[in-house]
């Protein structure tokens, strides 16, 4: 009831003096729990469809129309959190339906036009985005919505409804450069140069259409169509030439048995789910924490939020390069690296040549298991020092920034061609963090700042970190799966 008043009492903006650190706390805190369960609930209930919207009509258009809807409906926000905080959680279901379908439309995109050699660094570039949002939106949010004393001096006015128009043209403006951009595959990109697509080719399929007589040159057909060879890993003789033949909209059956008695793909999925918690955990925790325990004001909070995030961001860069240097030089499987990125480890590597191109335990040394469940656990007892915690904080998010080199990629490596029905069953579970920690956070912490509560928290968030690095190191696999090749030109992978 007291949500439902501080909202209607925000239409125009203006909030009393004597109130606004309790309005603070009801709207941004409390409400913080259904808020954000209506937008990760939604994915759950088009769990199946997400995946196979990419995977059917092609990521180009799918990602184009979602973008377009969160952007759209994020400009609705304001609107409807002054009509009515139930129209301001059905706006933010519809965004949480759109926006399900971003992740598998990046794995599948990835899936379709980066070498495996290159995977890693594609990955952590691809997924900084969310860092960078996640910073831009955090450091934005904390200086627009801090209310201001008006020129009355008896009420406070804060001008949060413009982070959500200024996010929302953004968006919108991004869907035009999209348009002109994406494309489903390689082969149907109109300014695509011939040595461009022969090297994607040759890195993706092991062909050479460059050294090829039938090489389709400058006048091949720009439709949305894909190439379907004959998969051998020998170079041809140089008189031959693989055949390659344009099928209209093949699209190979998914091998669902196959795919769910898969052994690394339940690493894939215990990893993102073990992840998501702790990200989760953190997206909710860190800025109440902060608020509550240390003291923060909101300006200084929302900026003070954002830097572990920016630590990530540039992080994952540094691990992505790395992890794919170890594989192009035969430094390590894999395998390994996805293992030691999931792990978050810190480790110091004594190569093992026999281990390459194995799935064997190479002579590792691993005096650190899931950093981020590490850090989770200090800021508990730490106590209430600003500058310790948000250290902590900072090297915590920042070691996550491997998973985009981990569980990430392995879903391409596991099955380049069913990597966007992987991260959509996978992310469909990973919801679930979304949906309950943020529960979990508001029924332990129940408006309190005891330390005690808050080390429940991080308690239960560390534990299935630790969970989730013992479970990879065993399951996971960097090898492309055999159910995932297609078969020969013109025919559909065998049905289960």
């Amino acid at each position: 009831m007291m949500a439902q008043a501080n909202l209607r009492r925000k239409k125009a903006g203006a909030i009393s003096a004597d109130d606004h650190v309790r309005t603070n706390t009801i709207i941004v805190v409390n409400s913080m729990v259904g808020y954000q369960a209506s937008f990760r609930f939604t994915p759950l209930a088009t769990f199946l469809t997400r995946g196979l919207f990419s995977f059917h009509f092609g990521p180009r258009w799918v990602g184009l129309t979602s973008i377009l809807v969160c952007s759209f409906l994020d400009l609705l926000i304001p609107s409807a959190a002054s009509i009515s905080p139930y129209l301001l959680i059905v706006t933010r279901i519809l965004q949480g339906l759109a926006q399900g379908v971003i992740l598998p439309t990046v794995s599948c995109l990835v899936g379709r036009w980066v070498p495996p050699n290159e995977r890693s660094r594609t990955m952590a570039f691809v997924n900084s985005g969310m860092q960078l949002g996640t910073v831009t939106g955090l450091a934005l949010a904390g200086f627009l919505s801090q209310p201001r004393l008006a020129s009355d001096g008896a009420t406070y006015v804060s001008h949060w409804p413009v982070v959500h128009y200024l996010i929302g043209s953004f968006g919108i403006l991004f869907v035009i450069l999209w348009y002109f951009v994406v494309y489903d595959t390689p082969d149907s990109h109109p300014r695509i140069s011939d040595n461009e697509l022969s090297l994607i080719q040759t890195e993706l399929w092991g062909i050479n259409l460059g050294s090829c007589p039938t090489d389709l040159g400058p006048s091949r057909t720009r439709r949305s169509t894909v190439v379907s060879v004959d998969f051998n890993p020998t170079p041809p003789p140089p008189d031959t030439c693989p055949k390659i033949t344009r099928v209209k909209a093949l699209r190979p059956r998914v091998p669902w048995l196959s795919l769910l008695s898969c052994r690394p793909f339940w690493s894939v999925l215990v990893c993102h789910v073990t992840y998501n918690w702790s990200w989760y955990t953190l997206i909710t925790c860190m800025p109440t924490y902060m608020s509550r325990v240390l003291g923060f004001s909101m300006a200084n909070n929302g900026l003070l939020s954002a830097i572990p995030y920016l630590i990530q961001c540039s992080f994952a860069q540094l691990v992505g390069f790395t992890s794919d240097q170890l594989v192009k030089r035969g430094k390590l499987s894999t395998t390994w690296v996805r293992k030691i990125n999931n792990c978050i480890a810190l480790i110091w590597v004594e190569t093992n040549p026999n281990a390459i191109e194995s799935d064997r335990f190479p002579e590792f040394h691993l005096t650190a298991l899931g950093g981020i469940g590490t850090g989770l656990l200090l800021v508990g007892y730490v106590g209430c020092s600003q500058i310790a915690v948000v250290i902590i904080f900072a090297i915590a998010i920042g070691l996550m920034g491997a998973a985009s080199s981990g569980y990430v990629s392995n879903a391409v490596d596991l099955a380049p061609p069913f990597s966007g029905v992987i991260i959509s069953l996978t992310n469909t579970v990973a919801t679930l963090p979304g949906i309950f920690g943020p529960m979990l956070v508001g029924y332990v912490t129940r408006d309190s700042s005891s330390l005690d509560n808050w080390r429940i928290i991080y308690g239960v968030a560390t534990g299935l970190a630790w969970f989730g690095a013992v479970f990879n190191l065993f399951v996971t696999s960097g090898r492309r799966q055999p159910w995932a090749e297609l078969g020969r030109p013109g025919e559909r992978n065998k049905p289960e």
